[in-house]
């Protein structure tokens, strides 16, 4: 990631498009997830059925936008800090003994049985409960 700060989102956008400067991540207003720059005129033709014109406004934006991410590279929060605007809090779990966490109960079964190699123990032997932004 370079030092160069992205332009302003323009405000024809802002109702489909939150830019997290702290975190250097694109968030879609509508569901509040975050998404990869590449991704999102896809994820918003997919997901919200966004018109062709705003798609294009969109992708125009997104091709001057300096930051590259994906969900391995992104800068997290420190656990413990205050929510980021627009990002749900969720519960989720995390595992007792690797730095992985999640929402999703069938990541916590895949995580459970590749790095554990453990199907038939209870969830609450391996993982805590704890508060994500989703």
């Amino acid at each position: 990631m370079d030092g160069q700060q992205p332009a302003d989102i323009p405000p024809e956008l802002q109702q489909l498009i939150h830019l997290n400067r702290t975190y250097h991540v694109l968030i879609c207003q509508e569901c509040h997830k975050v998404v990869e720059p590449g991704a999102f005129v896809e994820h918003l033709r997919v997901q919200h059925q966004t018109s062709l014109r705003d798609r294009e406004r969109v992708q125009q934006f997104i091709s001057t936008f300096s930051w590259n991410y994906t969900f391995q590279t992104v800068q997290l929060p420190p656990d413990g800090s205050r929510p980021q605007s627009v990002i749900p809090v969720v519960d989720g779990l995390q595992c007792r003994t690797f730095p992985f966490k999640t929402s999703n109960r069938k990541g916590i079964k895949v995580h459970r049985n590749k790095e554990h190699g453990q199907q038939r123990v209870g969830n609450d032997k391996l993982f805590r409960k704890v508060r994500l932004q989703s």
